[in-house]
């Protein structure tokens, strides 16, 4: 088995699915949305433009999207590691990141900065912390 494949295709299904429900939330809030191409995307899934009152602000932010399954916080939190190499890809981008989470259990959604948590140095991964807090839902954005 190619050990760039996916170890579990639900983890791809759920994602795809991920990405579909929360471009659902954008434009139901008439947000533009914009998908990138995911075999060079490096880690982002998405960009947003935000609208004001069919008005283009200019304000764009870059999206990682990404599904687990769990059942629980701990402490408020769900921590998700990523590899370090995505962070720091990140960091040098014009553009602020935001990390979603999509709970395909819950049917929820998730979000946190991911620049926020620095890997540790000579590290390969980094953990992103979700707050239960941070739910995204159409109603609230």
């Amino acid at each position: 088995m190619d050990e760039k494949q996916p170890k579990n295709l639900d983890t791809k299904k759920f994602e795809s699915l991920a990405i579909r429900y929360i471009q659902d939330i954008f434009e139901a809030n008439d947000w533009f949305f914009r998908v990138t191409n995911s075999t060079t995307d490096f880690g982002i899934e998405a960009e947003v433009e935000i609208k004001d009152v069919n008005k283009v602000t200019g304000k764009v932010f870059i999206c990682q999207i990404m599904a687990k399954k769990f059942t629980s916080f701990n402490e408020g939190y769900f921590p998700v590691k990523i590899e370090s190499f995505n962070w720091h890809n990140w960091k040098k981008l014009n553009f602020p990141v935001i990390a979603f989470l999509y709970n395909p259990i819950t049917n929820k959604i998730y979000w946190t900065l991911p620049l926020g948590f620095t890997p540790q140095k000579e590290s390969k991964v980094v953990t992103l912390k979700f707050s239960q807090a941070h739910c995204v839902n159409h109603n609230e954005l």
